[in-house]
């Protein structure tokens, strides 16, 4: 079979809307070369871009106009983040026969990166390289460089009329707006679009810039306020210094057309992080538009390390310049990524040299804290929490989570006279929380106090969210303590619903039948909990309710009986029990 039938055969394994490389055909896989191409296949399955673009470019030796072998090379170059290779290869191969899309889209880049707007249009117009959105964002942003600022504004209108596009395409309108010197303009239509899509922290910034520009800081420092954590970064904690001090903050989220586009495909990168390969394409190319531009770098570390790639995650931290107000993001970034690797050591040394070097830097301590929580180091982590806790002069509500976070580390480590007030404190800060309601009522439970109370604050979080299986459980669980066994019957088996291979809510299942008098199915529901894999404490303790039953085991660990009144120990009324 000759090689054009082949890649004739196999060309709809290669219609692809992003960068990504589609698995080939068993025929393709006959033809080409075993060694390096099988190598790059490999590394691609594992997301080790690097390896796999070294690969790709070995077997392209042999044939530098396989298209299969080009999308290939690109993907994993523009993954590994070396786009300049990429664009490298990319006008080697640009007269080829059978030219991908994927060179079109790196050459797209480079050209909007380097002004040469005509160009990135033309190639736009030949035909569609990424889909119809990510293609009319980028024409118009092209457009607009090209100084056709009418023809870039109905681009995004029309864009806009895509389903799933509509965010991107109007946050582009406005900052191409606010680009072009109508401020006016750009913050009617960023008020719009955050109206529309909710802030983000892009558009936070460039409605600040695009205010302070229209003379009107004391308004831009109040949507600071308003919308950002007291706690928020370096950058924001400058931003608001220099409005304070009556300083005009220019405009520099998207000075030009390259800059424009680079925001929207972050935005797409977004969007996309349910897809994190395609997300990263999204990213890497918003990496190359901007390379100055911080949230991106920070962006896609943080995709690489979803993608599993632990090192060039760091890699891609460590290139944040020192001098930088997202430097400290990224060690943060660096902390996190060694302790998913289980480098918690040195993690945890990583957050000392931060907090010495930025004793008053929130944030480092809230890391530790949280590092230390999910190391069940609980004393350790209400201290951490404390200090971040200590720097704040007059709690807001946006600092709840602070509590909440020391609340749970104090009462996992025991110290309930401590746990509480942080609890109570949280919901002061931010009431109705549904998480702090029944952590707070499901602490109740456990010490045995207040369980009134306990159960309304169970109630109010439940019916804030009916679908979070371990809420209702805690619910089933107050009604049980409270010896209104009937009624917990309900809410527990909800729980069981919605968390159906969960050993403690099937556990609990079997308590609540046994209350009720079902036995049978208690026995039924204790052995499916152990067929889920319990903590072995809970193993021993499920195999002794099997063999002697609930209130046996309570006799024994000196535990209150089931209460014998109207509500316990009789059969369910005929309720037919379904097997799950």
């Amino acid at each position: 079979m000759s090689r054009n039938l082949i890649i004739q055969r196999c060309r709809p394994w290669i219609a692809a809307l992003a960068i990504g490389l589609a698995t080939p055909c068993a025929a393709l896989a006959e033809w080409l070369p075993s060694g390096a191409y099988l190598t790059a296949r490999e590394a691609e399955r594992r997301n080790d871009f690097s390896a796999a673009a070294h690969g790709y470019l070995e077997a392209m030796r042999g044939d530098a106009s396989n298209p299969f072998l080009i999308d290939g090379a690109l993907a994993a170059l523009v993954g590994a983040g070396k786009f300049e290779r990429a664009v490298a290869v990319a006008r080697l191969v640009s007269r080829s026969p059978g030219k991908s899309r994927t060179v079109d889209i790196v050459l797209v880049a480079d050209h909007l990166r380097n002004a040469r707007h005509e160009a990135a249009t033309g190639l736009l117009g030949s035909r569609t390289l990424i889909g119809a959105g990510p293609d009319g964002l980028l024409k118009g942003w092209a457009l607009f460089g090209a100084g056709q600022r009418v023809e870039a504004a109905a681009m995004f209108e029309s864009v806009a009329r895509i389903e799933g596009f509509a965010a991107p395409a109007r946050f582009s309108a406005a900052l191409a707006a606010a680009a072009a010197g109508d401020l006016a303009a750009a913050d009617s239509a960023l008020s719009s679009f955050e109206a529309d899509f909710g802030a983000s922290r892009r558009s936070i910034l460039a409605r600040v810039q695009v205010l302070s520009g229209l003379g009107r800081n004391a308004t831009a420092r109040a949507l600071l306020d308003d919308v950002v954590s007291p706690s928020a970064d370096a950058e924001i904690a400058a931003l608001r210094a220099r409005l304070d001090a009556g300083e005009m903050i220019p405009f520099d989220i998207a000075r030009t057309a390259a800059d424009g586009a680079a925001e929207a495909f972050l935005m797409l990168a977004a969007d996309a992080q349910g897809d994190n390969r395609r997300a990263l394409d999204f990213v890497r190319i918003g990496q190359f538009l901007r390379p100055d531009h911080a949230d991106a770098t920070l962006l896609a570390a943080q995709m690489l390390l979803a993608l599993g790639q632990s090192d060039l995650a760091i890699a891609t931290f460590e290139a944040i310049p020192a001098g930088s107000p997202a430097r400290f993001a990224a060690r943060l970034g660096r902390v996190e990524v060694l302790s998913r690797g289980g480098r918690t050591k040195r993690a945890l040394v990583e957050l000392a040299s931060l907090a010495r070097a930025e004793p008053g830097n929130l944030a480092v301590h809230v890391a530790t804290g949280d590092l230390l929580r999910r190391e069940l180091r609980f004393a350790e982590a209400a201290v951490a929490y404390g200090r971040a806790i200590e720097l704040i002069a007059t709690p807001e509500p946006g600092h709840w989570p602070l509590f909440y976070s020391r609340a749970i580390a104090h009462e996992r480590a025991m110290a309930w006279a401590d746990a509480e007030p942080d609890f109570r404190k949280a919901l002061e800060l931010s009431p109705d929380q549904p998480q702090v309601l029944s952590d707070l009522g499901q602490s109740f439970l456990k010490m045995g106090v207040n369980l009134d109370e306990a159960l309304a604050l169970i109630e109010s979080a439940a019916a804030q969210r009916p679908e979070d299986g371990h809420i209702v459980q805690s619910l089933a669980l107050g009604l049980f303590v409270l010896g209104r066994y009937d009624e917990a019957v309900a809410p527990m088996e909800q729980a069981a619903d919605l968390l159906p291979v969960d050993p403690i809510v099937t556990d609990h299942l079997g308590d609540v039948y046994w209350a009720v008098g079902n036995r049978r199915e208690a026995r039924i529901q204790w052995r499916r909990a152990l067929s889920f894999a319990p903590e072995p404490h809970e193993v021993d303790r499920i195999r002794r309710k099997l063999d002697l039953g609930l209130d046996a085991v309570l006799a024994e660990e000196g535990a209150p009986p089931l209460r014998t009144g109207d509500a316990a120990l009789r059969k369910s009324s005929g309720r037919t029990v379904s097997l799950r």
